[in-house]
C-alpha cells in the first residue's frame, strides 16, 4: 500500500522557521487536501481512459458496480483499486485492459474488505492483443459469477480472449484463481503465484497444457492441482506438456468424456510432471497421435489415482495401428485397471501400435501391467526395466 507524501507540509515548516521564528495558526489556513479514493462511475470506461497514481491518495480508484470495459482502458505502475461487493471488470470485445506495473510500482485490484470473495474479479472477453497484466496484484476476489454458467474464479477466460499475463500475483481467492474453460482463447502465463484460493488454483482445458511451466508457483491452495476439465475430450494440436508446481487432476465434467483422447496430435510429457487420474477416467492415444512421457531417473513423471486404490481410473490405451512414436519412459504408473474397452490393465494396446516402454513402474494395478488387445504379441512393442508390484500379470493378451 502507498504511504502518504508530506513534501508540502515540511516545505511550509521550514519556511515558517526560516523566515518568522515560529509558526502561528491562521484561521484561514485552507483544509488539506482531499485524499480520498476517486469513484469510478459504471460507465466510466465506454471511452478510453488512464487510471494514473496519485501518491498521495493511498486508494487511487473505487468501483461499486460491475463495470463493462468497451474501450482502451490503460492502468498506470503503483494505482491501487478497490472493488465492493459484487464490483468487478468485464471487458468486452470493443474494449480492452493493460495494466502494467513494475516490480517497485506494482498494481494492485483488491477489495474494500479484505476477506475472500468481497469483489467479483475481472472477466476476459476481448480478442485485443493489448491485453496484458503484468505486475498486477489481484486479492480478495472470486466473490460471485460474471454469467449464467456460473464461472467463480479471480480471473475468468472467456473464449477467444487475448490475455498475456506475467509476474502476477493472485491471492485468497474464495474460488478458483483462474478459470479458462473456453476452447479458443490465447493466452499465456509466466513467472506468477496463486495462492490463497478456496478453490483450485487454475481450471482449464486440455488445450491449454503448454500454458503452464515451472516458472509459476501454485502452492498453498485448499485444492492445490491445476484442474485439466474433459469438458472437450480430444487434443488436436501438438503440445508440450509442462511440469507444474502442483499436479495436474484430470476431472469430467460431462459423463460423455472420460478419457483424455489426443486426436491428430503429438504430445510430449515434461520430466517430473505428475498426472492424477479421477475416478473412471483414462487417457487414449489414437492412431494418428503420439505420446511421449519421457522422464529421468531423477524427475519421473507419475501417473495415479485420486483415489488412491488399483482400479480407480483405467488405462493409457494405445490404439489400433498408432505408427508414429511412442514412449513411456521413467515413468510410474499407479492405481490404474478399471475396465475399458471390455479390458482391465495399465497399459491397453489395440493392434500393434508402436509403441517403447523403458523404466515403467506398474504399482497397484486391477489387471494386468501391459495388455495386448485382438492379437497375441505386438511386434511393435519394445521393453526395458520394467518392475510390477501388487498387479494381477504382467502381460496378458486375448
Amino acid at each position: 500500500m502507498k504511504t502518504k507524501h508530506f513534501g508540502s507540509l515540511l516545505a511550509l515548516l521550514f519556511m515558517c522557521a526560516t523566515f518568522l521564528g515560529a509558526c502561528q495558526k491562521d484561521d484561514d489556513t485552507p483544509d488539506p487536501a482531499d485524499t480520498s479514493p476517486i469513484q469510478l462511475n459504471c460507465d466510466d470506461f465506454k471511452s478510453a481512459m488512464t487510471l494514473e497514481d496519485d501518491p498521495d491518495r493511498p486508494v487511487d480508484y473505487t468501483v461499486t458496480c460491475l463495470m463493462d470495459i468497451e474501450a482502451p482502458i490503460t492502468i498506470q505502475p503503483g494505482v491501487v483499486v478497490q472493488f465492493e461487493a459484487d464490483a468487478g471488470w468485464y471487458v468486452r470485445n470493443n474494449g480492452s485492459l493493460r495494466a502494467v506495473g513494475t516490480d517497485g510500482a506494482r498494481i494492485e485490484l483488491t477489495g474494500t474488505a479484505s476477506t475472500p470473495g468481497a469483489w467479483k474479479g475481472l472477466l476476459f472477453d476481448s480478442e485485443e492483443s493489448r491485453n496484458q497484466l503484468s505486475y498486477v496484484d489481484i486479492r480478495y476476489a472470486g466473490g460471485g459469477a460474471f454469467n449464467s454458467n456460473g464461472d467463480l474464479a479471480a480471473l475468468v477466460l472467456w473464449n477467444a480472449t487475448s490475455l498475456a499475463l506475467d509476474h502476477i500475483s493472485i491471492q485468497q481467492s474464495a474460488s478458483k484463481g483462474i478459470s479458462a474453460i473456453y476452447g479458443a482463447a490465447n493466452w499465456s502465463l509466466t513467472q506468477s503465484r496463486i495462492t490463497g484460493c478456496a478453490d483450485a488454483p487454475v481450471v482449464c482445458l486440455l488445450n491449454y497444457l503448454s500454458v503452464f511451466d515451472n516458472t509459476n508457483d501454485f502452492t498453498g491452495n485448499a485444492a492445490d492441482h491445476i484442474l485439466l476439465d474433459l469438458a472437450t475430450n480430444s487434443l488436436t494440436t501438438d503440445l508440450t506438456w509442462k511440469k507444474s508446481s502442483v499436479p495436474y487432476r484430470v476431472t469430467s465434467t460431462f459423463n460423455l468424456f472420460t478419457e483424455l483422447t489426443l486426436e491428430n496430435a503429438d504430445v510430449v510429457i515434461e520430466a517430473g510432471t505428475q498426472i492424477q487420474m479421477e475416478d473412471g477416467t483414462g487417457l487414449r492415444v489414437d492412431r494418428n497421435s503420439s505420446l511421449q512421457a519421457l522422464g529421468t531417473a531423477d524427475a519421473p513423471i507419475q501417473f495415479s489415482g485420486v483415489t488412491p486404490s488399483a482400479g480407480a481410473w483405467s488405462a493409457i490405451y494405445f490404439d489400433a495401428n498408432a505408427t508414429l512414436s511412442n514412449e513411456l519412459r521413467h515413468v510410474n504408473i499407479r492405481h490404474a485397471g478399471a475396465e475399458l474397452d471390455n479390458e482391465k490393465s495399465a497399459v491397453l494396446m489395440r493392434v500393434n501400435p508402436t509403441l517403447r516402454l523403458d523404466h515403467v513402474n506398474f504399482t497397484d494395478i486391477d489387471g494386468c501391467s501391459i495388455y495386448n488387445k485382438d492379437v497375441q504379441l505386438n511386434p511393435n512393442l519394445t521393453t526395458s526395466n520394467l518392475t510390477h508390484t501388487n498387479t494381477t500379470g504382467e502381460f496378458c493378451n486375448d
